[in-house]
């Protein structure tokens, strides 16, 4: 009551009897009045059905109270489960609705925001979607190849590739957007193995396709210089490798681990042969291709710093 006369109080979302009741803080009732809560209806007009992960438009008439909401969940579902996507209808009639990612009988609701409680529903059945995918069996490491695809293109779908049995974001090391031109861009894995190529639903990270290919080694890199040198000095090292973008030689000390072991280094895609000033501490090194793409060595030779 410390907040004014009059005040709004929300009517419970079940018809009936019911009373208004003034309370003292020790809940002792000293006034009562009845009131009669009566019912409140809603309707929703929509497709029969719908392709998975597809946006429809839902008509509906309803109260429109604060926050009530129109999901969609799957038949029989529970809890929150019964609005997997869901729109306020404070948003209006027509509006857009996101239907789920997987194939089967759902439905669509008019929910009260007060309790969840549910004013209207209509079934809907969610077809599946398909996709294809056109890409080289094999490809070599760290390389760009071109993927051909066919898929529904929603909004922020992507191909990506990564290891066979890989889970979660490991199934994407790598992906391009569908939203660009077919073909697409794929950069390969810097690491030779079993992958797979797979078409994503953005929405719930669905793969609609996969497609084999097998990532081989990079072959015939060669790092030539001199075995040993003056520690401060310039080494000139010639090289032969893939020479991907930012791609880089590096000198590091034997059993470095991490940027250590490029304590110096110069870029491998601008010139050939590099020079590099040597570190000036002497001992053991290492001499080192590393391709950018995560930080991966795929050659090596020792050097001695005097």
């Amino acid at each position: 009551t410390d907040r004014g006369n009059p005040v709004s109080i929300t009517a419970p979302t079940t018809p009936g009897t019911y009373e208004l009741r003034y309370k003292f803080r020790d809940q002792q009732v000293i006034y009562t009045q009845p009131i009669t809560v009566t019912e409140v209806t809603a309707s929703i007009t929509a497709p029969a059905e719908a392709e998975a992960g597809s946006t429809i438009t839902v008509e509906w008439t309803g109260p429109n109270y604060d926050r009530d909401y129109i999901g969609i969940g799957e038949v029989a579902a529970e809890g929150a489960s019964q609005w997997d996507n869901y729109f306020r209808t404070d948003e209006g009639s027509p509006a857009k609705l996101l239907i789920p990612a997987d194939p089967g009988d759902y439905q669509i609701s008019y929910f009260v925001d007060q309790d969840r409680s549910v004013l209207a529903t209509v079934p809907i059945t969610v077809t599946s979607v398909s996709a294809t995918l056109s890409a080289p069996p094999e490809a070599v490491a760290g390389s760009t190849i071109a993927v051909d695809w066919t898929g529904p293109n929603y909004p922020r779908d992507y191909i990506g590739i990564g290891l066979v049995g890989a889970t979660g974001s490991s199934q994407w090391e790598n992906y391009f957007r569908v939203d660009t031109d077919t073909p697409g861009q794929l950069l390969v894995p810097p690491t030779p193995g079993d992958y797979l190529i797979t078409y994503f639903i953005d929405q719930d990270r669905s793969a609609l396709k996969a497609l084999p290919i097998t990532v081989t080694p990079i072959e015939n890199v060669q790092l030539l210089a001199e075995d040993a040198a003056p520690g401060g000095s310039d080494l000139i090292i010639g090289w032969d490798g893939p020479a991907y973008a930012r791609d880089y030689i590096g000198i590091g000390k034997v059993g470095a681990t991490g940027s250590a072991q490029w304590e110096v280094y110069a870029r491998a895609d601008e010139v050939n042969p590099v020079t590099i000033t040597l570190p000036e501490e002497p001992g053991d090194y290492v001499i080192t291709y590393f391709v950018d793409q995560g930080r991966t060595p795929i050659k090596s030779r020792p050097l001695t710093i005097e």
